[in-house]
């Protein structure tokens, strides 16, 4: 806990001062609304990199299709290497729009834009356990303050 003020008001936060004269809360509000929307830009360059798995199974599937193991009928040969096909492009397609839609949260929260789809965003962030859970949570906390629905332009 930061001391004391020597005039006995109460401490201020840290970022208080990047508002010139303005309103401390205003400032702190800021604050966790820029921190939150470069927690969003990086969670989604992270999703983005599950692009990998789903173009790992895709190479699976064409390794099955041009030379299918020896133990396997032709057949069951081609529907595993369609699954996996299917299941990676599944995967590709799923990654890149959950981290389309986290990059988008990012640039909405540090432009104060589309309240609702950044609480959408932050309920589907909170389904990717252990790290999205934490951004989802902090992310509804600091959204729920009415100082930061009026930032957002609503009342």
């Amino acid at each position: 806990m930061p001391a004391p003020n020597p005039d006995g008001a109460p401490p201020q936060h840290p970022f208080a001062a990047v508002v010139d004269g303005g309103d401390q809360q205003q400032a702190i509000d800021a604050s966790h609304l820029k921190v939150l929307s470069i927690c969003y830009w990086i969670f989604g360059g992270l999703s983005f990199l599950g692009t990998c798995g789903g173009v790992f199974y895709m190479g699976m599937g064409i390794v099955f299709m041009a030379s299918p193991p020896s133990d396997l009928n032709p057949d069951e040969a081609r529907i595993a290497a369609i699954l996996f096909i299917g299941l990676g492009i599944f995967i590709t397609i799923l990654t890149l729009v959950v981290g389309g839609l986290l990059l988008a949260n990012g640039f909405a929260l540090k432009s104060r834009t589309a309240y609702i789809r950044c609480l959408i965003v932050a309920g589907l962030a909170c389904l990717s356990i252990p790290l999205g859970t934490i951004l989802g949570v902090f992310t509804f906390v600091v959204l729920s303050r009415p100082s930061v629905k009026r930032a957002f332009g609503r009342s």
